[in-house]
């Protein structure tokens, strides 16, 4: 699909996102850009993305020798809709609980740094391999709100652990790139770490997003 008109349909899904879903700033332009790239990689109908487009901008240990900046562009390409689709909702999810309290800035960096540590880790893994996908940056987001219940309560919930060795495992299904979830996920801990304030033991941290 025309590269214009990809940025156009981005936009207004940012746009669209911000007015009237509840989306802060930064999510809904993170949540425009992934759609924007997906069509750009498309051809005509915008069904499937072009091979070519794939292999070019994807990451692998061959592609980062030689283009180290396809660590980033390979976060913003996706296999199919439905791979889009799911990675699409759970930005969504995660960017409305954390975005308010940690802010744009950071959200974005948190965002970009766990997606781009996930794509370098997924090619020394899998160096024969060719990701791509969002899934690091979210499973990064993901590690800090998990985080954040670890500093305001002294503990991680059996509920939250499950679902994270359910999420960065990809429900044990054929295909996911554990690797790339994995390095996204500690990257996120790492800067929950980093960044959050600690709070006193027994207050909650609240962020919209319920852990169990």
């Amino acid at each position: 699909m025309d590269p214009i008109a990809s940025a156009a349909v981005g936009t207004a899904a940012a746009l669209a996102a911000s007015r009237w879903g509840r989306v802060p700033p930064v999510t809904s332009l993170l949540l425009g850009a992934l759609a924007a790239a997906y069509l750009a990689s498309c051809g005509w109908p915008p069904i499937s993305p072009r091979e070519t487009i794939l292999l070019t901008l994807g990451s692998s240990l061959r592609s980062l020798e030689s283009r180290p900046w396809t660590a980033l562009t390979s976060v913003f390409l996706h296999a199919n809709l439905a791979h889009l689709a799911l990675n699409e909702y759970a930005l969504y999810v995660l960017g409305r609980g954390i975005e308010p309290p940690l802010g744009g800035g950071r959200t974005a960096i948190l965002f970009l740094t766990a997606g781009t540590v996930g794509s370098i880790s997924s090619a020394l893994i899998n160096p024969l391999a060719i990701g791509i996908g969002a899934s690091a940056g979210i499973l990064g987001m993901f590690g800090w709100l998990v985080t954040q219940e670890y500093r305001s309560t002294g503990r991680i919930s059996p509920a939250t652990a499950l679902a994270a060795v359910l999420v960065i495992s990809g429900g044990f299904m054929a295909g996911v790139d554990v690797a790339a979830h994995a390095a996204g996920f500690a990257c996120g801990v790492a800067l929950g770490f980093l960044w959050a304030p600690r709070l006193p033991r027994g207050r909650r941290w609240s962020s919209g997003v319920g852990f169990g």
